[in-house]
């Protein structure tokens, strides 16, 4: 992977936040599947107790089977803006609060991440993974986290970004190596601003969105995370794990598409320049791509398809304003892809819609 990012991303965040509160436990759900009462009264109770990844599982089931019930959609608008006002405008780093145990140094000594740090990290990268709709249970490896940290202090201190370290750069290691050519990198930007610029991917030379069709992956359920104050590694490749599927199904690989935006609601402020529709397996290189809001044509550029950054991905690119409270159609044709039981390609259509929302607290 030789994206190559400077992290142009700030977010302004206000009061407190804490992680119980969006890594809820696994919840296993028993419901009479022919009363979608049940199902609401489920969610409600979710929802009351912040327990967002539960309400993601049992939505999931829910929406499938009353696709278009509106008490369980109206629950779904609640539940997205109550998730990204806990897990991202109630996200910040309380005064007196360090990102270090030990601060990087000089003569290579790349320093330990404190435990709020890492967890404040992680909760990030699940959100963004739960609200694309794939697995929010994601741990980091401590193997990989060492690496990726000796890598973001390589990049700090030879004041760079590659994939492609030289033997004879300050700092250099075999796992320096590895991880370099292994992760998502950013240099400018550190922990959660460096994330969320990797999900924005606006910059030029990042078209194909390989750092988040990477972060989004739906088959990856363990990273490693390293960082300091202007350069961030998330080691990503390699850490695949066969047994994650996204929301507990397990057909990612036939009839599942994973995209940024992703359908129904969605915060307006997560709506990037460059949009994203993965499937694996797909070949995109004849796809067409229409978006539309109420009707509306909306002018966009598509990207060329690009392959080996996780699953395969259409990306497009949407320069006017978000609408707010507007319903956008996307509409993919010409995709040739498995069919679901037999493997064989066969041309697809997808269409889904978004309503983008303005959120505040």
């Amino acid at each position: 992977m030789r994206n190559v990012l400077i992290v142009s991303v700030v977010l302004t965040l206000v009061l407190g936040f804490t992680y119980k509160i969006s890594q809820g436990p696994m919840v296993r759900v028993t419901i009479d599947t022919n009363n979608p009462d049940k199902f609401k009264k489920e969610l409600k109770l979710l929802l009351e107790k912040n327990n967002f990844r539960g309400f993601a599982r049992v939505y999931k089931k829910a929406i499938k089977l009353y696709p278009t019930d509106i008490g369980i959609l109206n629950l779904h608008k609640e539940y997205i803006i109550k998730d990204y006002q806990y897990s991202v405008l109630r996200d910040t780093i309380p005064k007196g609060v360090s990102m270090y145990v030990t601060a990087p140094g000089i003569n290579c000594q790349e320093g330990k991440l404190s435990k709020f740090a890492v967890n404040r990290f992680i909760a990030r990268l699940n959100y963004y993974r739960r609200l694309a709709g794939v697995s929010d249970s994601c741990t980091l490896n401590t193997s990989l986290s060492d690496k990726a940290q000796m890598t973001a202090h390589f990049m700090h201190v030879n004041n760079t970004l590659t994939h492609d370290p030289k033997s004879n750069m300050k700092c250099y290691s075999k796992y320096v190596d590895e991880a370099a050519r292994k992760s998502n990198l950013s240099y400018g930007y550190g922990f959660i601003e460096a994330l969320n610029g990797q999900m924005a991917e606006n910059e030029g030379s990042n078209a194909a969105v390989g750092h988040r069709r990477w972060i989004l992956n739906p088959s990856n359920d363990v990273f490693g995370f390293g960082s300091t104050d202007k350069a961030m590694c998330l080691y990503v490749i390699d850490t695949e794990n066969i047994n994650a599927s996204g929301l507990g199904d397990g057909l990612y690989k036939d009839t599942h598409f994973v995209a940024w935006p992703a359908a129904g609601y969605f915060p307006k402020n997560l709506i990037y320049r460059r949009w994203s529709f993965s499937l694996q397996n797909a070949d995109f290189a004849n796809a067409q791509v229409s978006v539309s809001v109420n009707g509306k044509a909306v002018k966009l550029s598509k990207e060329k398809p690009a392959i080996g950054y996780a699953i395969n991905t259409l990306v497009w690119n949407i320069d006017s304003e978000i609408q707010v409270n507007k319903t956008y159609t996307i509409k993919i044709s010409k995709v040739i892809a498995p069919a679901y039981g037999t493997g064989k390609p066969v041309t697809k259509t997808f269409t889904y819609t978004i309503t983008p929302l303005a959120i505040s607290l």
